[in-house]
């Protein structure tokens, strides 16, 4: 199981590495980083699932090993916004007073949350909706929009 965490986190970095290199804005980078977090949910949700589904079979050891992981991966997420943020204050018409932290952890919980919720069926969402009206009606891409436009000044 650590294993197939430390390739899934491998091959998650390495498409964040591809979709943002080049010669782009950091409001395009920030973009980039949107679109592939979305298009690798694939990869992400059965990861999620059978953490949640066999996490209570696994050692004590297993668990500090595979949460290890997935620190270190969260942890080189965070680094790539930070790049991508500060990058932004500097050239792109981001926000001065953003503190880059704050804003790297509401970008990676949102992508966390993205990915929680494709995982859902239609029916679940709706559910949800019902708890919190208009729940059912947000998007990856209206997520991406709002916190994108919300960088700038």
């Amino acid at each position: 199981m650590i294993e197939w965490v430390k390739e899934i986190g491998e091959e998650i970095s390495k498409n964040t590495q591809e979709a943002i290199a080049g010669d782009y804005t950091a409001e395009e980078k920030l973009q980039r980083y949107f679109d592939v977090k979305i298009k690798t949910f694939a990869i992400i949700n059965p990861l999620l699932k059978f953490a949640v589904e066999k996490g209570h079979e696994a050692t004590k050891e297993e668990k500090v090993s595979v949460m290890a992981v997935l620190l270190a991966l969260v942890n080189r997420e965070r680094e790539v916004l930070h790049e991508i943020i500060e990058e932004g204050k500097k050239d792109s018409g981001f926000k001065e007073d953003i503190d880059v932290s704050s804003a790297a952890a509401v970008v990676l919980s949102n992508v966390i949350t993205m990915s929680l919720f494709s995982n859902q069926s239609d029916d679940v969402i709706s559910q949800l909706g019902m708890i919190m009206p208009g729940l059912e009606k947000i998007t990856p891409e209206s997520i991406q929009h709002l916190i994108i436009n919300g960088f700038k000044g």
